[in-house]
């Protein structure tokens, strides 16, 4: 944080480190034991400092020489660990898979539509739709069979998306004598 004040004499630090509040600390001097110094090259005083709360675990810290950060400031560098930051079991991240629908593609949106249709006319989801309203009396019976056709429909949805376009591997024969070495 650029507090644009002394971080150890003013009421930054203590809003930031008051027990009853935030109950933070400042990772660079309590890893080593000593206050920073002036942090900007021509300051007198440490302006800028990097808080952590204490479930935050800092393996190392320190201050650059003027000249190693961006602009006229001193860099810090800490290094925590993971674990701290996400737990011990973080959420898995999961990729959302790539599209090959595109709209600004010419012939990729009548080509989905015609697939499209297609599985609609042949799996006869209008039909059963139709069937679905006029068999079901009562309501928890037609929502499940709506949700089921709404479900398949989802199904053909991907199915068009996927067969919509293809997408070139990226392999280009130059020439037949460099094409029998690219396998």
């Amino acid at each position: 944080m650029d507090a644009n004040e002394n971080i150890y004499d003013k009421c930054i630090r203590k809003t930031l480190t008051c027990p009853a509040g935030l109950d933070m600390k400042e990772v660079v001097g309590n890893h080593t034991g000593k206050k920073i110094g002036p942090t900007y090259f021509r300051g007198t005083q440490p302006i800028y400092g990097v808080w952590a709360t204490s479930g935050i675990t800092v393996v190392g810290a320190c201050v650059m020489p003027v000249g190693y950060g961006i602009g006229d400031h001193r860099m810090f560098i800490v290094d925590f660990t993971m674990a701290s930051m996400t737990g011990k079991d973080p959420p898995r991240i999961v990729r959302p898979a790539a599209r090959r629908f595109n709209t600004r593609i010419e012939g990729c949106a009548a080509s989905y539509n015609v697939i499209l249709e297609k599985d609609i006319r042949k799996h006869k989801l209008l039909e059963k739709l139709g069937e679905a309203h006029a068999e079901a009396h009562d309501k928890p019976v037609l929502n499940a069979r709506v949700n089921k056709i709404d479900d398949d429909s989802a199904q053909y949805t991907r199915h068009a998306e996927k067969k919509c376009r293809k997408i070139k591997s990226g392999r280009i024969v130059f020439s037949p004598e460099a094409s029998k070495w690219i396998r």
